[in-house]
């Protein structure tokens, strides 16, 4: 399971998108999630998605980076919405 979220740098998905976001993946009985944000993420969050083995990619220089590695376009701030 994947999911994207498109955030400013300096906001995180609230509470209740992520936990719905591990409750999908639960329920679901995904082998392998991975959560994307341009933004950052709360404590508590990044705690549960080391406990239940979620790839996190977090920040638009994570971002880049990784596609840097894969010779991909890199991610364009001007697209990033307001949450």
């Amino acid at each position: 399971g994947v999911q994207v979220k498109m955030y400013q740098p300096y906001i995180s998905p609230s509470n209740r998108d992520w936990d719905k976001f591990l409750a999908g993946c639960f329920l679901r009985s995904v082998d392998q999630s991975v959560f994307i944000t341009t933004g950052t993420m709360q404590g508590n969050q990044c705690r549960e998605a080391q406990e239940a083995g979620v790839i996190t990619i977090v920040g638009i220089e994570e971002i880049n980076r990784i596609a840097a590695e894969y010779n991909l376009e890199g991610f364009k701030t001007e697209s990033v919405n307001e949450a």
